[in-house]
């Protein structure tokens, strides 16, 4: 198995010499850091986050942040996760069965709208902004359907048909591709087994039956698996459960795992197995990495993508809906992402101290190095650099990152071409040396914002304020002189906005006078080169009105009498910070309902007493000091279903077979006493090792079956689901090779 992608190599510009700025001169003893180019381990392939982002955040501001998302942190890869669970707002992929025949889309039923928008909003612009850089923009698919969470069980149809679950999951692929877009990979669930009941051998069998069909529909998109909660679980429950099944690896193309848990020595077991199988190993979820898990997932792990949780783990959207900031490890994670590029290569890297950790990567006889130091300032002494002028830079505590200048990599003695540097680097410092490519490079823009970053009118007899300051940050790889200049790019309508000091890192805007939204352009230049960061501000006539985060009912979300109560729950945004107060109310029920709230002003509000099938509409009051805004959520109670389908016969015709036969006929009688529909899928359960049994119509209860080309025993598997119930039955085939004595 083998990655398929190539690597483009990242685009340079025209080189320009530039003298050394030597970082630091001293005698103290270093720390030795050894570089060994000959021992390489993987290539990075991609830095990953998942793609959601608040429904209420504008395009602008979504735009904003895939920039610094991709050209300044370098991500390059999305995880995109299928709607799911109850929303005001949306509804799941596929909430009911979308036709009961699992070899037919029924388009209709599934929520395209919802995904368009998803894709158009922040997927589509996130790969053309990594494919413009020159670099490979990667995606794969995770559904998460939890117990006990917002998402909502799996239903029972789904879970329990493994031609439904591949309906399911193509048709989102499908849906994908139809925007330009073929995903790299599909997980079956994220976190199977947590809180879900995806053990190994529904995975494996999801897996057997999606990955023929991707094939059939022309996707080169292959699996990524366990996608465990962590290293342990993911090798001990799922990776060993199916070691010996030949039909599921030759899918399997990422092995991946999360962090929730033990993960070592089961991450370098999964290393091994990738290294063996020459598939990529993946670290795709853990909510408060720092740079040791870094470390450990590429070194223990040897991953060739590493994920951020989700882009909000490192910027945040500020409720003024014009900026974002900054949190947790971003500058951490940078001296990593934005210098690392899909195509590098680790290599081997020791430090004879265990307080400096250590990774290097080089491609194109280029070497990039990152020095992860703990507690206490050291000086280093790096050894095997290609000799030549390299770039320093960090982030110290986790804070703005900084250019320290060039320095030189010098043979000893001045001969050869392997050299060595020496540098200082402080405590808490994640410092990243890098190759210079010759020519003067671009400054980097650190930070750009208004404060306050909003403005309110005042009421009839008071004075409005009119003025934000603007400021911005820059550094520069060369210590070159940065020049700052201000101009205003957009304003409503009659404003008469004047910058007090344009040529200054810092000025002040007044005259924000008109409601509406003001875009101030930062330009930061270095003499040879510019850069531009553009701020967004708005002035509002009034105190804004709060609005509803996270509409939704869990516990369960899809309620089948006689279930009969369900959890609705709700968060509030307000752009002021003002107090916020929620009430719930039930507008309509079906007729001989009596369904009851328990605490109506809570976020998370219980309802009971919905003892009657049909749509419950609940209407969430949000209100702050000023204002009061309204949103609607319906909650569908489905009716009781009393009976599961039968299967009264299922057998085969031939059961028993002479090899060479060519195949038999798999016949079955189904049928549901309550008139439901019925959804049919034959698999195989066992088989003689090297066959490839086949169906002629594997989603009717009746079918031909060929490809038994081995003497012994077939068992073949019907499912039959109906919306909350199933049956199943195993039939038996017997090939003997009637030519041996």
């Amino acid at each position: 198995m083998k990655i398929k992608s190539q690597i483009p190599q990242r685009r340079h510009l025209a080189i320009l010499t530039i003298p050394a700025i030597m970082v630091c001169a001293t005698t103290v003893s270093a720390v030795e850091v050894t570089l060994n180019p000959a021992v390489r381990y993987q290539t990075i392939l991609g830095w990953g986050a998942a793609s959601s982002s608040p429904a209420w955040v504008s395009q602008s501001l979504r735009e904003a942040l895939i920039h610094e998302a991709v050209n300044e942190l370098g991500l390059t890869r999305l995880r995109l996760e299928l709607q799911s669970g109850n929303r005001s707002n949306t509804r799941p992929w596929e909430q009911e069965n979308d036709d009961w025949d699992p070899t037919n889309i029924n388009w209709p039923a599934f929520n395209t709208n919802d995904a368009d928008e998803r894709i158009t909003e922040m997927v589509i612009p996130f790969k053309q902004a990594v494919e413009a850089n020159g670099d490979p923009f990667n995606i794969y698919v995770s559904p998460s359907l939890f117990n006990g969470g917002s998402s909502g069980a799996a239903p029972v149809w789904l879970l329990n048909n493994p031609g439904e679950y591949a309906e399911f999951a193509l048709a989102y692929l499908l849906n994908l591709k139809a925007h330009g877009i073929e995903a790299d990979f599909y997980c079956i669930l994220n976190e199977a087994g947590n809180s879900n009941p995806f053990n190994a051998s529904v995975v494996a069998q999801m897996i057997k039956t999606l990955g023929p069909q991707l094939e059939a529909a022309g996707l080169s998109t292959r699996i990524q698996f366990p996608e465990s909660i962590s290293a342990q679980v993911a090798w001990n429950n799922y990776i060993q459960n199916v070691t010996g099944d030949e039909d599921v690896w030759p899918y399997v193309e990422c092995l991946s795992y999360h962090l929730y848990g033990t993960n070592d020595p089961f991450r370098s077991y999964i290393r091994d197995l990738g290294v063996s199988l020459d598939v990529p190993t993946a670290q795709t979820e853990y909510m408060n990495l720092n740079m040791n898990y870094f470390y450990d997932d590429l070194v223990l792990g040897g991953v060739s993508y590493w994920e951020i949780y989700g882009i909000g783990q490192c910027f945040e959207w500020n409720p003024n809906n014009t900026s974002f900031g900054r949190i947790r490890q971003y500058w951490n994670f940078r001296q990593v992402m934005h210098y690392v590029r899909p195509g590098d290569v680790r290599i081997q890297a020791d430090s004879d101290d265990s307080n400096l950790r250590v990774l290097a990567f080089t491609r194109d006889e280029k070497t990039t190095v990152v020095l992860i130091n703990g507690a206490g300032s050291r000086s280093v002494s790096i050894h095997n650099l290609p000799v030549g002028m390299y770039g320093v830079c960090q982030s110290v505590g986790g804070s703005l990152y900084q250019e320290l200048g060039l320095q030189a990599a010098v043979a000893p003695r001045g001969t050869g071409d392997i050299g060595a540097l020496r540098i200082d680097i402080p405590s808490n410092t994640v410092m990243t040396v890098y190759a210079y490519p010759g020519m003067n490079l671009s400054p980097s823009v650190t930070d750009f914002k208004a404060s306050p970053d909003y403005l309110t009118q005042s009421g009839p007899g008071r004075t409005a304020p009119t003025t934000t300051t603007l400021s911005a940050t820059a550094t520069d790889p060369e210590r070159d002189s940065i020049s700052y200049t201000w101009s205003v790019t957009s304003r409503p309508d009659g404003a008469n906005v004047s910058l007090t000091s344009p040529n200054s890192a810092s000025t002040p805007a007044t005259g924000l006078t008109v409601v509406g939204e003001y875009v101030f352009t930062v330009t930061a230049s270095d003499g040879p080169n510019t850069v531009t960061r553009d701020v967004a501000f708005k002035v509002h006539a009034d105190n804004e009105p709060p609005v509803p985060i996270d509409v939704h009912n869990r516990l369960p979300v899809i309620i089948t009498l006689p279930d009969s109560s369900t959890q609705l729950r709700c968060g509030g945004l307000d752009l002021e910070g003002d107090p916020l107060s929620y009430r719930w109310t039930l507008i309509r029920q079906p007729p001989g309902a009596s369904a009851s709230l328990s605490d109506p002003t809570a976020t998370n509000c219980q309802v009971t007493g919905m003892t009657v099938a049909g749509d419950y509409v609940f209407e969430l009051a949000l209100s702050d000091p000023t204002h009061t805004v309204s949103e609607s959520l319906t909650v569908t109670v489905y009716p009781l279903n009393p009976s599961a389908p039968t299967i009264s016969s299922a057998a085969a015709s031939p059961a028993t077979m002479a090899l060479g036969a060519g195949g038999t006929r798999l016949l079955a009688t189904t049928r549901d006493a309550d008139g439901d529909p019925i959804s049919h899928w034959w698999s195989v359960k066992s088989k003689p090792a090297g066959t490839s049994p086949t169906f002629s119509a594997q989603g009717s209860a009746n079918t031909d079956v060929t490809g038994l080309t081995a003497p012994g025993a077939y068992v073949f598997t019907l499912h039959a689901v109906d919306r909350t119930r199933f049956a199943r039955r195993d039939v038996t085939v017997t090939v003997v090779d009637t030519g041996r004595n």
